[in-house]
């Protein structure tokens, strides 16, 4: 709130680089490093190739229920 000061409340958004060069952020008061980083990129390419069965999946459904409807009509 603007005009509001109060020390006890932290920023949301804070950037911090270590003595071994490594840059931290505090992101609403949670610590986030770059292992954390990796282990969501990791988990995101793991969705990725989720998502990509789950499209043949559905693509194959579409293809099926198509033929079979097409041949419903045909009767």
């Amino acid at each position: 709130m603007k005009g509001y000061e109060d020390p006890s409340l932290n920023s949301a958004f804070i950037i911090n680089q270590s003595d071994q060069g490594e840059m931290e952020a505090d992101i609403l008061g949670e610590k986030v490093t770059s292992h954390d980083l990796e282990t969501k990129k990791e988990k995101l390419e793991e969705m990725k190739a989720f998502n990509f069965f789950s499209s043949i999946g559905k693509t194959l459904g579409e293809t099926i229920s198509g033929a079979f409807q097409a041949l419903i009509d045909m009767i």
